[in-house]
């Protein structure tokens, strides 16, 4: 009776749930990702894994709390009051159940709508192999991409030689087979722009490869990766591949949930292992173990005047291989990693223990400049951590603490409140030793690498009605040795807050200030080797975006960016930028279309602008706005039948006061250039 009275009153609420489709859902983590220092990482896992998400929604009811937890939407608390209900009432009968579930508030489950279900479990508890093949779904892509305009690299010269040896076309292939959480089985292939395909340096086809096979089989062996994985554990000090998020809209959600042992799809390069992980289980323990063997890009350099013996003096991480000298760098060293991870869980403490040696075939040099002085040198790296999770009632402590062969110390922790349904506030300190290594990290952090940095975190969240919400962040941190371009101990701070007014269920508003502040050289007197100045960035943001009818989506936003500018006169330089989007999504029919205009005015490069732009599932389009101009682009996405998509993508960015666009080898001789992307996707 009580749960009648439940679903009626919440079907009977003025409030209702509107489920959204992926490219409705606006992802501002990853538009926060490529305002970072590290704008330029590939995102194209991230993509996929959201993708997936969507083609693999978690289903409420039979989703187990680790699986809830590994999916990255919820905090434990919501996993933990979301099986208590279960426990209660049995399974949900509708989405709107959620409302009633405490830290699920309406906002929070309609942006989580398009990544979790209600229904049955694709297969039953017991692992079976017939079941999973009978239940699975293959899915083949094949997307290619290019710049229209012709780059200096693919131009010969008088003597017909060019820079790039391949043709402008960058060209993806992927064939997967998948069965829930219980199978997957997939290869993947790409080639750059400006790499070959099946002739000259690349006769095996594609520049890179990657493949998996991962089973799920239950009982004592948890999961088992074959090929290409991925490892995320504890807060991400010592084994965490991919990416992870860090400050970004969703201030409160700063935990990671690490996933385990998981396959590797994605067409980026780095970060992932290869060769054999498994897990094995019993309720409440676990333990993990890994070994990879596989070959990386470096640069080299001698250590002798007889050319016999050499250092590593830099890894790269770009995997582009389109001339002779990237090609003498491809997979030329050889990265040996070997791990484990042992884990005990109870009702609300959960911690374990991780173990990894990682060695390479040659030496790394950490060079010579002062700053470097602490950097990783040598072959072999050792990494130890203990990471926990506790509860208590509202409260969510969690932290990992690391230390690296030399007993150099590197630790994150935090917690997560939730006084009540309105009001929730996060907090993390991390400290990471300046000589603290460890190079499968991925921690919470605000430099490039987890090492030289003190910090302290305070998100909060206060959501005054259904229809209004503030959020915000501040953090405070400090680099006690010297960095790139800071020539002694520095330190800054971050502030953001963001305004959020959903007047329906179909209309959002929000107004957004971040305010940054680092010390950097003073660029004007670079031989006073001990002087640091602030260097400030503040920005506004404000955005509208509604749904009219059932078929169309409108987005408005307007951006202005300002920087510190130490050689004019009014001491700042700015930026300003402002698009609409027009979405068109007509029910029953088999296309959609999606479309952008932008203009934009910056006074330099230092105060460009990134907007993240919609793109076909699996990739993605961040594109930076700097000097004048405009920027438009169109995407169609048309059903040829069933499980047969296409997408088709076209985008022109104009900069009328340029005459050349980008430099050395990806210099265009023109004021405009223009994107083509087109992808197909069958799956069956």
């Amino acid at each position: 009776m009580l749960r009648i009275y439940i679903i009626a009153l919440v079907h009977c609420s003025c409030f209702v749930v509107q489920a959204q489709t992926v490219e409705e859902t606006k992802d501002d983590r990853i538009e926060a990702i490529a305002e970072s220092e590290n704008s330029e990482k590939d995102l194209s896992e991230l993509e996929e894994q959201r993708a997936f998400l969507v083609r693999n929604p978690i289903d409420f009811n039979y989703a187990s709390p680790d699986e809830l937890i590994r999916s990255g939407l919820l905090d434990e608390l919501q996993v933990i009051n979301l099986c208590k209900y279960r426990v209660r009432f049995g399974r949900l009968i509708a989405i709107e159940e959620l409302q009633v579930i405490e830290g699920f508030s309406n906002i929070f489950i309609s942006s989580i709508l398009p990544y979790f279900r209600l229904g049955q479990p694709l297969v039953d508890e017991k692992f079976r192999l017939s079941s999973l093949l009978d239940k699975g779904r293959h899915q083949l892509i094949l997307r290619g991409q290019r710049i229209l305009e012709k780059q200096e690299g693919f131009i010969p010269n008088e003597n017909g030689y060019r820079a790039y040896i391949g043709d402008p076309w960058k060209i993806y292939m992927r064939y997967k087979f998948t069965a829930g959480k219980y199978f997957s089985i997939g290869i993947t292939g790409e080639k750059d722009a400006g790499e070959e395909l099946f002739k000259g340096t690349q006769p095996g086809g594609f520049d890179f490869y990657s493949a998996h096979l991962f089973i799920r089989p239950g009982r004592f062996l948890q999961a088992i990766a074959v090929g290409d994985y991925q490892l995320q554990y504890g807060q991400g000090l010592v084994a965490w591949s991919g990416l992870a998020f860090g400050k970004g809209a969703e201030t409160v959600l700063i935990k990671k949930q690490g996933a385990g042992i998981s396959p590797y799809s994605s067409a980026s390069e780095t970060g992932f292992c290869r060769g054999v992980a498994a897990s094995f289980g019993r309720p409440g323990r676990s333990l993990d173990i890994w070994l990879s063997n596989r070959n990386v890009d470096a640069s080299f350099f001698p250590v002798d005047t007889a050319l016999m013996e050499f250092e590593v003096s830099a890894l790269r991480e770009t995997g582009l291989h389109r001339n002779y000298d990237e090609l003498q760098h491809k997979g030329n060293l050889q990265q040996r990693i070997a791990g484990l991870h042992i884990g005990s869980s109870l009702t609300k403490i959960k911690y374990g223990y991780t173990f990894q040696y990682l060695d390479f075939s040659e030496r790394l040099f950490k060079g010579d400049d002062i700053y470097e002085q602490f950097d990783a040198s040598g072959r072999s790296f050792i990494n130890q951590s203990i990471d926990y999770s506790y509860l208590y009632r509202n409260w969510n402590f969690f932290g990992e603490v690391a230390v690296d062969k030399d007993f150099n110390v590197g630790s994150v922790n935090g917690f997560i409140v939730g006084t009540d349904k309105k009001f929730s506030v996060s907090a993390l300190h991390r400290r990471f030793n300046k000589s603290f290594h460890s190079l499968t990290s991925n921690a919470f952090r605000e430099s490039t690498r987890a090492n030289n940095e003190i910090g302290t975190y305070v998100g909060w969240q206060y959501i005054f009605s259904k229809q209004l919400k503030l959020t915000g962040y501040i953090d405070v941190f400090e680099f006690p040795w010297l960095k790139y371009q800071v020539n002694s101990s520095s330190s800054g701070h971050e502030f953001m807050s963001q305004l959020t007014y959903s007047p329906s269920r179909t209309t959002e508003i929000y107004i957004r200030y971040r305010f940054r502040k680092k010390e950097i050289n003073d660029p004007l007197h670079r031989t006073i080797m001990d002087e640091v100045l602030s260097n400030s960035q503040n920005n506004f943001r404000f955005q509208v975006k509604f749904k009219s009818g059932s078929n169309w989506i409108f987005q408005s936003r307007m951006e202005q960016v300002q920087v510190t500018d130490f050689e004019s006169a009014e001491g700042w330089a700015t930026g300003s930028a402002f698009f609409q989007d027009v979405q068109y999504k007509p029910m029953g029919k088999p296309y959609s279309i999606a479309l952008r205009y932008s203009i934009f005015q910056t006074q330099n490069y230092d105060t460009r602008i990134y907007t993240y732009e919609q793109d076909m599932p699996g990739s993605y389009s961040i594109p930076s706005l700097y000097y004048g101009g405009q920027r438009i682009y169109a995407m169609i996405r048309y059903r040829v039948m069933r499980g047969v998509d296409c997408w088709i993508r076209i985008g022109r960015s104009i900069y009328p006061t340029l005459e050349t666009i980008g430099s050395t080898d990806d210099a265009i001789n023109a004021n405009h250039r223009t994107d083509f992307k087109f992808q197909i996707r069958w799956g069956f």
